[in-house]
C-alpha cells in the first residue's frame, strides 16, 4: 500500500471487496464520495508512503485506512446502513481518535 496513491488504495479496496456485479463506475463514484467525505481530496493523488520513505502524514494514513475499511464495512452492512451513514460513522471514528 505505501506505493499507491490515496485514491488508488481506496479504489483497489472497492474493486476487491465490493460485489463483482457492481459496475466499476459505481465503485469509482463511491471512492470519490469517500475521499470527499473524509476530506482527503487534497492528497488523493499523493503516494501514501511510509515512515521510511515519506508520503502523507500519519494522521492522513489513518484516515486512508479508515476509508479502505469503509468499503468492506459498507458492503457487510449494506442492507442495514446506507453508504452515507457508514461514512458518517467513519468520520465520527476519526474525530473520536483525534484524526483531523
Amino acid at each position: 500500500m505505501p506505493t499507491l496513491t490515496v485514491s488508488e488504495a481506496i479504489l483497489f479496496s472497492a474493486r476487491m471487496r465490493l460485489s463483482p456485479e457492481l459496475p466499476d463506475s459505481e465503485k469509482i463514484r463511491r471512492t470519490q464520495e469517500i475521499i470527499d467525505k473524509l476530506s482527503l481530496r487534497h492528497v488523493a493523488n499523493t503516494v501514501i508512503g511510509d515512515p521510511a520513505t515519506g508520503g502523507i502524514s500519519p494522521e492522513l494514513r489513518k484516515k486512508t485506512s479508515i476509508a479502505v475499511c469503509t468499503q468492506t464495512w459498507a458492503r457487510a452492512h449494506a442492507r442495514a446502513l446506507s453508504l452515507s451513514l457508514s461514512l458518517a460513522l467513519a468520520i465520527f471514528i476519526c474525530i473520536h481518535i483525534g484524526v483531523k
